[in-house]
Order: structure tokens, then C-alpha cells, then sequence
């Protein structure tokens, strides 16, 4: 996936910049989902399995999974284009993605989430966490660029990538029970 940043205005920005998930220190995005008339354990955590394989790069990527506990983690990979000072700026994205099961719901949250950019052939790396904090403290002093925003396409992303894996979960159950 991949994104580029869009105008934005000062107002949508402080309210995404708001609603960032912070637990603790740390940026945790999730969502429940939740499936009516199911109560199999199994087949969600089939589903999810299946989707997780599907939709990641299966050869570089290990896929934990406890049965027991109904959880499976894995880094995800993705792309951002930002806006800089320098123009269009690509980021590579690896985030963990966790999902946990129950007999008639599921729990995606991704977190762990960092960029890394190459300027001048040197690699860097920007933690979401770092940068949220970065751009509300910029915005609150006037001095934020709402265009340059990081976080704004970022944000977009990861909520994407959670409703996307959470309907090929859905559908993935409904495919299955023929």
C-alpha cells in the first residue's frame, strides 16, 4: 500500500493528531470485530490465519501463533510518500500486527510502528510515537505545516490496513462454512 499526503487543514489535522491511540508511550491501534451467529474459536482463528498468509510476504515474514490464547503476530510492511521540505519523500513502514481470537469476535491492533527513509545514503528512522508528539507540539506553536504532516497519512494506513484485514477475516468465515 502505498499513500500520498494530501491538503489538509489545520483543524482535521489537530483532530486526527488527537485521536491517535496512545497507550502509554507506545501507539496501539485496534478494533474488535464481532461475528453474529458464530461461536467457533476454530474457524476464526482459521480465517485469520489464512488472511494473515495471504496478505503479507509469507517468505520473509515468521508468524507466531498460540492456539491456546487464539493470538497470531506478525510485522507487516508497507509504504508511505510524504510531503517534505525536500518534495515527495518515500518511507518504508514495519509495524506488528497482532490478532486476537475468541469463539464469536476478533481483535486486530497494530503497533510497534516504525518508518525508515534514506537521505543522502544514510538511513533514518521515525517512530510514530516520536512523531505524533512532534507534530501536536508544532501545531500548538504555530510552526506545522498541516501539508507536511507525517502522521496524516500514517494514521490513514494503519486504520485502513485494520479494516481491511478485519472484512477478509469476516469474509474468509463466511467462504468456509459452504
Amino acid at each position: 500500500m502505498s499513500i500520498f499526503s494530501q491538503e489538509i487543514s489545520v483543524e482535521k489535522l489537530d483532530s486526527i493528531l488527537k485521536a491517535v491511540p496512545f497507550v502509554g508511550n507506545s501507539v496501539v491501534y485496534e478494533k474488535v470485530f464481532y461475528l453474529d451467529s458464530l461461536n467457533s474459536k476454530e474457524k476464526v482463528f482459521n480465517a485469520a490465519k489464512a488472511m494473515v498468509i495471504k496478505n503479507i510476504n509469507y517468505k520473509y515474514s515468521k508468524i507466531d501463533e498460540d492456539r491456546v490464547s487464539g493470538n497470531i503476530s506478525t510485522f507487516i510492511e508497507y509504504s508511505l510518500v510524504a510531503n517534505t521540505v525536500l518534495g515527495k519523500f518515500p518511507y518504508s513502514i514495519k509495524s506488528k500486527l497482532s490478532i486476537d481470537v475468541k469463539e464469536n469476535r476478533f481483535r486486530i491492533r497494530i503497533f510497534d510502528n516504525i518508518a525508515t527513509g534514506v537521505l543522502m545514503n544514510t538511513p533514518f528512522q521515525v517512530y510514530l510515537p516520536t512523531q505524533v508528539l512532534y507534530e501536536i507540539n508544532k501545531l500548538a506553536i504555530g510552526e506545522f505545516k498541516p501539508k507536511r504532516s507525517i502522521v496524516y497519512g500514517w494514521d490513514k494506513i494503519i486504520r485502513n490496513i485494520i479494516d481491511y484485514f478485519g472484512v477478509m477475516i469476516a469474509e474468509g468465515i463466511k467462504d468456509d462454512d459452504f
